[in-house]
């Protein structure tokens, strides 16, 4: 299993940000300044996007507002409600090496948590972190309009992709998460959302916790010819 300490100071370089993210899911109760969080997104705001469409609509949540729009939503799976929409953040069947990259890097997050893969009961426990924002004092939802095209979440990938990597610059970590786009109900009632948008993709972000188990976990990735054709 690849295991190693997670880094937690500032990166210096673009490589250094790159090689030293993690899917964090373990947070230490420090708010993020609210002065940072408006530099991060300022800065945030020079992604590309085709067109320059910046389909992204942004919300980010932290304190009093978080706590309770994640009490609702708990509320919720407590009441046996575990998705409210009919978005999927993985494809449905999924299919070659992909079944087993998927498979590998559960089991290696629950055997770091000394869970057995058969224990569903503690396993779900594990999965409704994520409604927590695992424990994050900050937390983003992106929504985006029904009437844009599969471009335009390219786009939304292309933006998350530059919000984690100037967190990790400033010291922070972040986990991205396909769950809210389960929950667009609650999304709706709880955000300034227009009825024509919908969640697509959340993250949870900031400072890590060094000893949380589930922050040493290193998933591992294909070898670059499996997945790069140079011609």
């Amino acid at each position: 299993m690849p295991v190693q300490p997670i880094d937690v100071s500032p990166a210096g370089t673009v490589s250094q940000a790159v090689r030293t993210r993690v899917s964090c899911r373990g947070y230490l109760p420090e708010e993020v300044p609210q002065d940072l969080l408006i530099d991060i997104f300022e800065r945030a705001r020079r992604a590309p996007s085709g067109g320059n469409l910046q389909p992204w609509s942004v919300h980010v949540l932290t304190g009093d507002k978080l706590r309770d729009f994640v009490a609702q939503g708990l509320e919720r799976c407590e009441a046996g409600i575990f998705q409210e929409g009919d978005m999927l953040h993985y494809p449905d069947p999924r299919w070659g090496q992909r079944i087993e990259w998927r498979r590998e890097a559960g089991y290696e997050l629950y055997a770091l948590m000394g869970i057995d893969r058969r224990d569903m009961v503690e396993r779900k426990r594990v999965q409704l972190r994520n409604m927590e924002f695992f424990g994050a004092p900050a937390g983003m939802i992106i929504t985006l309009d029904t009437r844009y095209v599969v471009a335009q979440y390219i786009d939304i990938g292309i933006y998350l992709q530059t919000v984690m990597l100037l967190l990790r610059e400033a010291g922070l970590h972040s986990a991205p998460q396909g769950w809210w786009c389960r929950f667009p109900r609650l999304v709706a009632e709880n955000l300034d959302v227009p009825e024509t948008e919908v969640p697509v993709v959340g993250l949870a972000f900031g400072y890590a916790d060094p000893e949380m188990q589930m922050n040493q976990l290193y998933t591992n990735r294909a070898e670059r010819d499996e997945l790069v054709k140079f011609y």
